[in-house]
């Protein structure tokens, strides 16, 4: 089980506990690609829906 850290990019939109994230599917991957303050965009499966998200990345606490 994963957890969503408290305060995180992916908490502040939304990704909660549970969600499973479907795209993209290398999300370190896609992260290490761009910079701070850069916008991705990220699909969870909720509840037998899919959700999109856009997350600002942050510099890691």
């Amino acid at each position: 089980m994963q957890e969503v850290i408290k305060d995180s990019p992916a908490e502040k939109v939304g990704v909660a506990e549970g969600d499973i994230i479907i795209k993209p599917k290398d999300i370190a991957g896609e992260v290490g690609k761009h910079k701070v303050g850069d916008k991705i965009e990220v699909e969870v499966w909720r509840d037998g829906e899919s959700k999109t998200m856009t997350v600002t990345l942050e510099e890691a606490k």
